[in-house]
Order: C-alpha cells, then structure tokens, then sequence
C-alpha cells in the first residue's frame, strides 16, 4: 500500500528559513514535525510513505516532497528534517495545490481529506482506506482556506473525520499510519 500525506500550509516556504527558529519562518516548525512524524515509527522509516509539503507561503507555490525509500536511517528531530531540505536531498517542485491533487487522481491514488465536519472515520468500513493507492490531506496550524475547501471539494475529495476537534496536523498522520496499519494486519492487505 503506498501512502501520502500531504500537508497543506498557507504561511509555510523554503525562502529565508531561520534554521534557529523554523516557526518564525512562517511556522515552518509543523512542517518539519509533519514530516518526521508521517515518515517514521519507533523502529525508523516506514514503508512505502510521502510526505508532501504544499508551501502556499511561496509565491509561486512550491512542494517538498519527502519519500521514505529515500530516508535510510531514522530521523529523530525537526533539525535533521530541515538539513535533509536544506541540502537539496528532498524533491522541491513548483505545482499548484489543484494541479497536485489531479495529478494524484489521474496516478490512481484515492484521495481524502482530514477534516473535523468530513464522515466519521469509524462509521467507514475500513476497506474504504484499504487502497493500493490513497492519499491524505491535512491542514496546518490554521486550517484550510475557504480556497483550499472549493478546490478539495471541486476535485472530488472525500471528507472524513478523526474527531469534532482540530487536532495537530503531525497527530493525524500518526493516527492514520496506525489506523491504515491495523486495517492492514487485520484485513491481511
């Protein structure tokens, strides 16, 4: 099963990183624990996961995409996240949020949406996230834009629910991963 999740960042870009403080850089911060958290467990990087960054603090909008193939020993801080970023080690692309996502749809990924008033995720039966290919969207720190919701729901993404509260963006991750893994052992996917 391969995995996204994409985190969708309204102040976040790779211009001007303070690399002492990544949260005075448009809380660049959630974006290095995002990453760390979606990649790894306890054990290090997980299997078949990306992790995408959509920077809509750019102008143009750019995208970091980070792939667990490519991470062979376990990261354990927002420091090491951002020099793996820093040296270019990460695929950074200029795409917009919607080209993004109907890339993902035409590559064959299912792609849902993490978000406090989507489906709750325990009325889905879980072969609804049993895909080869499936693909989660998350908000940071200030949630989506009215913007970001006319382009998630005019490119047809499905809204699911962990809970009627906002949660951090790195803690959605970490409870799909176990989710998506628990569904995996138990549906022998």
């Amino acid at each position: 099963m391969k995995r996204i999740f994409i985190l969708k960042s309204n102040s976040a870009c790779l211009d001007n990183i303070n690399v002492r403080s990544p949260a005075s850089s448009g809380r660049f911060d959630v974006v290095l624990d995002f990453v760390l958290e979606c990649l790894f467990d306890r054990y290090g990087p997980r299997d078949d996961v990306t992790v995408m960054a959509v920077l809509d603090g750019c102008s143009p909008t750019k995208i970091i995409e980070v792939s667990s193939s490519t991470v062979k020993y376990k990261i354990e801080s927002e420091s090491e996240i951002l020099d793996l970023i820093l040296k270019s080690q990460v695929v950074v692309k200029e795409e917009s949020f919607e080209k993004l996502l109907c890339r993902l749809r035409r590559e064959g990924y299912v792609i849902m949406c993490l978000h406090e008033q989507g489906t709750p995720l325990r009325s889905l039966n879980p072969r609804e996230l049993l895909h080869e290919k499936i693909a989660f969207v998350i908000g940071d720190q200030d949630g989506f834009t009215s913007r970001d919701e006319q382009i998630l729901h005019k490119t047809n993404v499905k809204f699911i629910s962990i809970g009627p509260v906002s949660y951090l963006s790195w803690f959605c991750c970490v409870y799909m991963n176990y989710v998506l893994d628990m569904y995996c052992r138990d549906y022998g996917y």
